[in-house]
């Protein structure tokens, strides 16, 4: 082979060795980068999981089984929040009393069925076991409310309701926002389950905007005898 053509191999030989090094290096850097991301990724992955995993330590255990002392040491101040465990019971002697706005009481998980926290009237002098009168933004949510009407009897007259809510205009309050969701309530010893009390006059205070939904109300008293109670009372 002449040596002008040996010398133009040579060179094409060295150019293609030297293009082959840069694609592998490129191939391996390529490579090596994707492995860095991959494992960034994973590894952001099982932070985000172990975050979700963690409980924040700032968080309050739900309240266990008690009386309404038991609740309402926990609505401390407007915003305050009562979580109950599930399956707890609160005897009550006297009414849970939601003291100031927006406070709520639920139970931990916000459970539909018997897991919701039961509050049961066990005082033959009690008949309202929450009291929510003028608490702006009131929520009772995912609980049970047990009257005691076939354990404790019907009061003499029927007076007052199992669970009070809203806010006469007279008062001068205005009552916004008050929730009652996901509650089972039955066997009232008054004359209704719930009472959303009051509505707005024209100076524009009084009870508004309340939420009534996905309750359970009865069995509430006997018709036979006019015993009855309501199930929602708009008063």
């Amino acid at each position: 082979m002449p040596l002008k053509n040996l010398a133009l191999a040579c060179t094409f030989i060295k150019k293609y060795l030297a293009l082959k090094r840069t694609f592998l290096l490129f191939i391996l850097t390529f490579l090596f980068i994707s492995g860095c991301v991959g494992k960034d990724d994973e590894t952001t992955r099982q932070d985000q999981l172990n975050k979700s995993t963690i409980k924040d330590p700032a968080a309050k255990p739900c309240i266990p089984s008690g009386d309404q002392d038991s609740i309402n040491n926990a609505l401390t101040g407007p915003g305050s929040v009562a979580v109950l465990c599930k399956n707890a019971v609160f005897e009550l002697t006297n009414s849970v009393v939601f003291s100031h706005e927006h406070q709520k009481i639920y139970t931990e998980g916000l459970p539909q069925d018997d897991s919701r926290a039961l509050l049961k009237i066990v005082d033959e002098h009690l008949i309202v076991a929450v009291n929510a009168l003028y608490q702006q933004g009131a929520q009772l949510k995912h609980v049970i409310i047990d009257g005691g009407r076939s354990r404790l009897g019907r009061t003499k007259k029927g007076e007052g309701a199992l669970l009070q809510f809203g806010g006469f205009a007279d008062s001068g309050y205005l009552v916004r926002g008050q929730v009652v969701e996901f509650v089972k309530a039955y066997e009232p010893r008054g004359w209704s389950t719930l009472v959303i009390d009051g509505s707005q006059d024209a100076l524009d205070v009084g009870c508004s905007e309340a939420l009534i939904s996905n309750n359970e109300f009865g069995p509430a008293g006997h018709s036979d005898d006019g015993t009855w109670a309501d199930g929602i009372s708009l008063a």
